[in-house]
């Protein structure tokens, strides 16, 4: 049930149809039905070596607030990562939906995939827009107050004073910004 199309995702391959699943009395659903549950309770401790992998697409204009925060925590939570890693990475993503929202960098969706593993969160939040700035320096207190893009600036500070790995590109008018976090 595991790797089946050899990409390390979790990944649950259905033998045969709904009709030969129903064969039988139902014993095809039924055994699905045990696999799913036992691939969906199995403590991390077991599932080492299987890279999951999730995604949320969001108005840009709606990142803010608890959405992007609870999606992250979920997911971490559901494959087993360290609590204060996905804190971590959460605060990061909430940072930069906030930042892209309040500097409207970002237009239409915002598309937010983590991909985890018992070593790696990655994260890649792709966009429609403007690259968000990834500055070495903080921007200064008059700057927060006077220029309208200096929370972008400050988010992409901070997420890279956070990330392990960071990196953002634009490519034909799309966005990604990718980082990760070992734990």
């Amino acid at each position: 049930l595991l790797g089946g199309d050899g990409d390390d995702l979790l990944d649950l391959t259905l033998a045969g149809t709904p009709d030969t699943m129903l064969a039988n009395g139902g014993a095809g659903i039924d055994t699905l039905r045990i696999a799913a549950n036992a691939l969906l309770t199995t403590p991390a401790l077991l599932r080492i070596g299987v890279r999951q992998q999730v995604s949320l697409s969001i108005p840009a204009a709606e990142t803010g607030g608890a959405s992007l925060w609870d999606f992250v925590m979920s997911a971490g939570a559901s494959g087993g990562a360290r609590a204060d890693v996905v804190s971590r990475v959460a605060t990061a993503i909430a940072w930069c939906g906030d930042a892209l929202a309040a500097a409207d960098l970002a237009r239409g969706d915002l598309t937010v995939t983590i991909g985890f593993d018992e070593h790696r969160i990655d994260v890649r939040i792709a966009y429609a827009g403007q690259p968000i700035l990834l500055s070495a320096s903080a921007p200064t207190a008059q700057e927060l107050m006077d220029d309208e893009t200096a929370a972008a600036r400050l988010a992409g500070h901070l997420v890279r004073r956070l990330a392990d790995r960071l990196s953002v590109r634009e490519r034909g008018g799309t966005t990604e910004l990718r980082f990760s976090m070992d734990h």
